[in-house]
């Protein structure tokens, strides 16, 4: 849902009117009847009546510096913006916290990378030639495509490799959430040994940074992502099982900035730097036919994804008239997955090596909603008993996850002499409601 640059300006002064005039304004009374207004707004309006007009307005007992600037603006924003009441929809849908979905946003796209990094790297484990696997192709010293599994004899025991990935999107706003746009960049480093003829475990070390800039230039989020997974996979001639556990800590900045249209000089950044950790987990398996040199690779697998987001108050850069930052809650964001696909590849020998382009297409169901409220309030309203204010907090919903969508991957992979690895991979998701995703992937693995 677009919204106007306007709209977003009248978003703030208009709640606190709102909760003034609802008992005196016929065409407010009956917006608050629910014909007009979301589940969100109206639960943002009930809470905005409460705290502004039965806690603060005419409280004798309310010292406190910046609780008293927040009655203040109330008070202003009746003498001044009476006339502005049709924005109201628009206003509540503003002032909610709906922003801060950005942060499990970005949260889940790290521990999904990570995932798709690991992924790869079991892909050319298991694949069981000398020297050179990518992508679910097979080559040797001697340049010709091979199929099966190897003995542990035809390979070197240790191995390593070097992921740089960067991915990009945008999602649509909605009557629950902001519109956005992204950009991921990380780097994952692991090693990884082969203990026998058919097991190999590694681990790994995955680093994140993100940006999301919030439409209409209203503000950011950043996140700073460090992960540290350990994978393996058995396998026997043609069948194999996989798994990877990652656990992993995050760091966000956000900001979000609020014109006040009352007072046409007011400008407030609200800022924030709250913490996260989250917990990962993979379980798949495949079997795989080789049909002369052309491959293929038939697969299923079970994604999980525990992110936990600490509570945090916004502070601001206004300190004088600054009067609106919000306290949030303590955030857990849920994601279970499966996944069904098949890769298709073909190794074509080079002088030089081996080039192998390939394609997956896979199929992704989401079981959990991801549609947990966040429940927030006015920091400035958070004051001691002697104050006489009960505060009063706001639900605000976010947007379910989609339930079914695909994955669609393009690659290619140079193999050379010696165990020398490199690739490159490009990944988009298709049939998403409102949301837009593509990732570009390069590596390089070395056989030692």
């Amino acid at each position: 849902m677009s919204r106007s640059l306007k709209a977003h300006k009248l978003a703030l002064p208009l709640l606190p009117l709102a909760a003034l005039l609802v008992a005196s304004n016929p065409a407010l009374a009956q917006m608050q009847s629910g014909d007009m207004l979301t589940d969100n707004q109206q639960s943002t309006n009930d809470g905005i009546t409460v705290l502004c007009r039965d806690e603060l307005a005419g409280n004798p007992d309310l010292t406190d510096p910046a609780a008293i600037r927040l009655r203040s603006r109330c008070g202003e924003i009746v003498r001044q913006e009476t006339e502005l009441i049709g924005a109201l929809p628009d206003a509540l849908q503003e002032v909610q916290a709906e922003e801060i979905e950005i942060l499990s946003s970005q949260g889940t796209e790290g521990s999904g990378n990570q995932l798709q990094n690991i992924g790869n790297r079991l892909q050319a484990i298991r694949a069981g030639a000398v020297g050179v696997s990518i992508a679910g192709a097979n080559w040797n010293d001697t340049q010709m495509p091979t199929g099966g599994m190897a003995s542990s004899d035809d390979f070197s025991r240790l191995g390593v490799f070097v992921n740089f990935n960067y991915a990009s999107g945008d999602r649509d706003g909605s009557d629950n959430v902001d519109g956005f746009d992204f950009d991921t960049s990380g780097v994952t480093i692991g090693a990884d040994y082969r203990f026998t003829d058919t097991f190999v475990a590694g681990i790994a070390y995955h680093y994140l940074d993100s940006e999301a800039d919030i439409d209409n230039n209203y503000g950011e989020f950043e996140t700073e992502g460090q992960t540290l997974s350990a994978y393996a996979t058995t396998y026997g001639d043609n069948f194999y099982v996989e798994g990877s556990l990652s656990i992993g800590a995050l760091e966000y900045d956000s900001t979000r900035i609020v014109d006040y249209h009352v007072d046409p000089t007011f400008h407030e950044v609200l800022s924030a730097s709250p913490d996260g950790d989250q917990l990962t987990w993979s379980l798949g398996a495949g079997y795989l036919v080789n049909s002369g040199a052309f491959n293929q690779s038939y697969y299923a697998q079970v994604n999980a994804i525990d992110l936990e987001i600490d509570g945090y108050t916004e502070s601001t850069n206004n300190l004088d008239n600054g009067a609106i930052g919000m306290t949030v809650d303590d955030q857990e964001i849920q994601s279970l997955q499966s996944e069904l696909g098949a890769q298709f590849s073909y190794p074509l020998s080079q002088s030089f090596g081996v080039i192998v382009p390939y394609v997956d297409v896979s199929w992704i169901h989401e079981f959990e909603n991801g549609d947990d409220p966040i429940i927030s309030r006015y920091s400035n309203a958070d004051l001691p008993a002697d104050q006489n204010v009960n505060n009063v907090s706001f639900t605000t919903q976010t947007d379910e996850l989609d339930s079914d969508y695909f994955r669609l991957s393009l690659g290619a992979s140079i193999g050379f002499s010696g165990g020398l690895q490199m690739f490159v991979n490009y990944d988009t998701l298709l049939d998403l409601e409102d949301y837009t995703y593509n990732a570009i992937t390069a590596g390089i693995r070395k056989e030692l």
